[in-house]
């Protein structure tokens, strides 16, 4: 099975996200099984992921600067057409949204509405961004 996940949040700040994909790909790392993983990232690979052993391959999402600077916009458009070339038969998204058309299934990984229930710790914009794409 090929399974693709977005590992775009390891790019950034390690916040909670981070460390439950990180810890989640050392533990995947250790299962002895014929499944191949494709993680995705944004605009960099980080370098501490050396550790993944072979049944593990890094994807670096390709477009215009104006849609890779954008979380939203690379989930949206670029993300959808890694996923198809890459094949991927199952996607893993960790952060809340994921792309709304794919070639595969989709477990999205909601971690709490805080959004919703607290939306005055949130921009504006991303407020209203996580409260649609979570929705759809």
């Amino acid at each position: 099975m090929i399974i693709g996940i977005d590992a775009r949040s390891l790019e950034w700040q390690r916040g909670a996200v981070a460390r439950f994909t990180f810890e989640l790909l050392k533990r995947w790392n250790k299962k002895e099984d014929s499944s191949k993983y494709v993680l995705f990232f944004q605009n960099k690979i980080p370098e501490d992921l050396d550790f993944l052993g072979q049944n593990f391959e890094f994807h670096l999402l390709k477009g215009p600067q104006i849609l890779k600077s954008r979380r939203i916009l690379s989930e949206q458009f670029l993300l959808p057409q890694a996923i198809k070339k890459t094949k991927c038969e199952v996607f893993l998204a960790t952060t809340y949204s994921a792309p709304i058309f794919t070639s595969c299934p989709i477990i999205l990984c909601m971690w709490d509405i805080t959004f919703t229930t607290y939306g005055n710790h949130y921009a504006f914009f991303q407020r209203l961004v996580l409260s649609v794409f979570a929705r759809i």
